[in-house]
């Protein structure tokens, strides 16, 4: 049998706890190393108001498949809301969207009558690149008029989970370029900034010494806020994401 010295052992001992820290460090380092998150959007549709009782609202598809709703008026889901599509409803509105020939849209369709509301359509590219705008009071092109009917059926037909009521819609209270983010111990805050750095995500400040709590700001020209809002709420590891507020003086 072959032996050993104390000091052999000793040398073969720090080798593999070197070779285990290193091995260690290298998987940290690749999951910083992830490719940023993109967030890119396929269409939008929002309905405007008329003199009457039209529905007044907002919805967009991203291209994960994700929809946000945004109801103002006359709907019954006020506020903001979110839902993931089943694979057929997107896979159908996908074809349907791909169908159209942007080139031989026109910009607006209207017709003279002041009381019937308006539809704009934004439509993306697979970039989620903005490549055409169309706005409407009245008949569209039919391959036009089936993504419409698609969304407004979808507006009232998917479950959606509520992530901002109405009245803090227009609350001037709530700074929307301002997350409060409290992650738990799967996920930490420098992964959540290298994955979203597209979006300029950094940390104002941690808000408790004893609690992964951190208020981070992000760039609201590269990305809408419910966009970003429902993102975070979305992520493993988070385990709530709101917009921060502004703090009120004792004498109010």
């Amino acid at each position: 049998m072959q032996k050993f010295s104390t000091s052999t052992l000793l040398i073969a001992l720090t080798m593999t706890i070197s070779l285990t820290f290193f091995r260690c460090g290298t998987s940290k380092k690749s999951q910083s190393m992830n490719k940023p998150v993109r967030i890119s959007r396929a269409v939008i549709m929002t309905k405007g108001p008329c003199f009457g009782n039209c529905g007044v609202y907002s919805i967009t598809v991203l291209q994960n498949g994700i929809a946000l709703l945004e109801g103002k008026e006359h709907v019954e889901l006020k506020g903001v809301y979110f839902t993931e599509l089943n694979d057929d409803v997107f896979s159908s509105l996908v074809r349907d969207l791909k169908k159209i020939d942007h080139s031989k849209l026109q910009d607006r369709y209207f017709i003279n009558i002041p009381d019937l509301p308006s539809t704009a359509f934004q439509f993306y590219n697979t970039q989620g690149e903005k490549i055409k705008e169309v706005t409407s009071n009245t008949k569209l092109p039919d391959d036009l008029q089936e993504i419409q009917t698609k969304l407004a059926n979808i507006s009232k037909s998917s479950a959606w989970t509520q992530i901002q009521k109405k009245e803090d819609m227009i609350n001037p209270e709530i700074i929307y370029n301002e997350l409060q983010i409290d992650l738990d111990s799967s996920y930490t805050i420098e992964n959540l900034i290298s994955d979203y750095s597209l979006y300029n995500l950094k940390v104002v400040h941690k808000l408790s010494p004893y609690m992964n709590l951190y208020l981070v700001t992000y760039d609201g020209d590269s990305i809408g806020k419910y966009e970003m809002l429902m993102t975070l709420r979305r992520l493993k590891g988070v385990r709530t994401a709101l917009f921060n507020r502004k703090l009120k003086s004792r004498e109010e």
